[in-house]
């Protein structure tokens, strides 16, 4: 049965975290959720007050808490927590604010829980590796249970807060990057469990994505999977890469087992490989590579303590 709005357990809020954000794609972004849910707070991590975030404030009644300075991401998915469970919302939405959601997102993941879900995500469309068309094509179940934690991100993400509370809520100390991995463990570790419902979708782009010609051509001689994921390469500053670096590392460290094959040091060392060869000649290798061996560096350090 599809959820309605009237229901006091299935009231949603959704938290979207802010940094110097595109206008016009937030606003986007709000009058898609707008109708979905019962309320959305805007958590601002800008470090500088933007005119044009507060004039969508005032727009559509929305609540906003400014940071003033970039805390993290973990530290504004806790704002939301918390948000939430003063507000008495049993469910939260977490967003970031580049994504695009389907119509019936909300709708369509309600309708996916049961009294063992702790977090339901949708089908994620990235940095179109996969067409709508494509997609809508796709003969999918409406719901599926995840034990892989890295195939259920926080954009697009509907999270019971009982389960969030339960769990610990976020590390700060991740800042970015694997902040969901980590979140995703701890969550199945308390007993719950992870969904996807592939009825309903999240458009997401990645850092900036860049086509990769060559694997979007053996991509379409062979048919193989493999080389449509390669088909679109997320273009990171070394600021992401060494957070995607040290975290990974870390997280593995933590979970060695159940952190999954896409967080061992093998997987990184051939992902940070690949964009290496894929990024624009403009982007200085050296400073990337600066930045993932810092990363590991500082993974050490955080395992020593």
């Amino acid at each position: 049965m599809t959820a309605t709005w009237s229901d006091q357990d299935k009231k949603v809020l959704a938290g979207i975290v802010l940094f110097n954000p595109d206008i016009r794609q937030l606003e986007k972004n709000i009058q898609a959720l707008a109708p979905q849910t019962h309320e959305i707070l805007l958590v601002d991590n800008s470090p500088n007050e933007m005119e044009e975030v507060v004039q969508l404030q005032n727009k559509y009644g929305l609540k906003r808490i400014a940071n003033q300075a970039n805390l993290g991401i973990a530290k504004a998915l806790n704002q939301i927590l918390n948000y939430a469970k003063e507000n008495g919302y049993q469910w939260y939405l977490t967003m970031d604010q580049d994504s695009l959601v389907a119509d019936n997102l909300t709708a369509s993941l309600l309708e996916a829980v049961d009294e063992k879900t702790g977090i339901v995500c949708p089908f994620l469309l990235n940095n179109q590796k996969i067409t709508m068309e494509e997609y809508q094509a796709m003969d999918l179940p409406f719901r599926q249970q995840i034990t892989d934690p890295i195939l259920c991100i926080t954009s697009a993400s509907l999270n019971r807060t009982e389960a969030a509370i339960e769990a610990g809520g976020y590390r700060e100390d991740l800042f970015i990057d694997c902040v969901d991995v980590e979140f995703n463990i701890r969550m199945m570790e308390a007993g719950w469990q992870i969904i996807r419902c592939p009825k309903t979708w999240l458009v997401q782009e990645m850092g900036q994505g860049k086509p990769v010609k060559l694997m979007a051509a053996l991509y379409k001689m062979t048919g193989k999977k493999a080389f449509q994921r390669l088909s679109v390469t997320p273009v990171y500053s070394p600021f992401r890469l060494y957070y995607i670096a040290r975290n990974s590392r870390y997280v593995h460290h933590l979970y060695p087992t159940q952190s999954g094959r896409q967080m061992t040091p093998g997987w990184m060392m051939m992902q940070f490989a690949y964009y290496t060869l894929s990024y624009p000649l403009s982007s200085s290798r050296i400073e990337m590579w600066k930045a993932i061996l810092k990363g590991w560096k500082d993974a050490k350090k955080m395992e020593e303590n």
